[in-house]
């Protein structure tokens, strides 16, 4: 851990933090960012590095904007927009509770740009967040 990652460490344990300011601390390697109008929405694949043909998994945390707890639910899929098909896999997702979800059954089948679509179900409308995630 470098000092920057050990600052950030201490003050997380010695302050209060609100929701959406722990949402919005990335590493910059394997966690991504993304936002909708009311949510922001962090996840990290596993494995960090994703393989054509290798089945991954998603570790995702959804926190309001508003700084109220996020109590909603969640779907996620991936697609290829450039050749108009998707996954041959349905992942699952599993609530973890406190706004952390776990998709599992991902696999992406050949090399490209892939999208990510996380469908965010909260208690005032849903919203949908994507991210392109280029596969070699």
């Amino acid at each position: 851990m470098n000092l920057n990652g050990f600052l950030g460490a201490l003050v997380l344990t010695c302050f209060s933090v609100p929701a959406h300011a722990a949402c919005e601390q990335t590493d910059g390697t394997a966690n991504r960012r993304a936002a909708s109008p009311s949510y922001w929405l962090n996840y990290q694949t596993d494995p960090a590095e994703i393989s054509v043909a290798e089945h991954f998994a998603l570790d995702i945390e959804i926190c309001a904007k508003n700084e109220t707890p996020f109590s909603g639910s969640l779907g996620v899929d991936a697609h290829m927009p450039m050749h108009k098909h998707a996954m041959n896999y349905r992942p699952k997702v599993k609530s973890l509770g406190g706004g952390n979800f776990r998709a599992e059954g991902f696999l992406f089948h050949m090399p490209g740009l892939w999208q990510f679509t996380f469908d965010i179900r909260g208690t005032e409308k849903a919203e949908r967040v994507t991210w392109d995630q280029s596969i070699k």
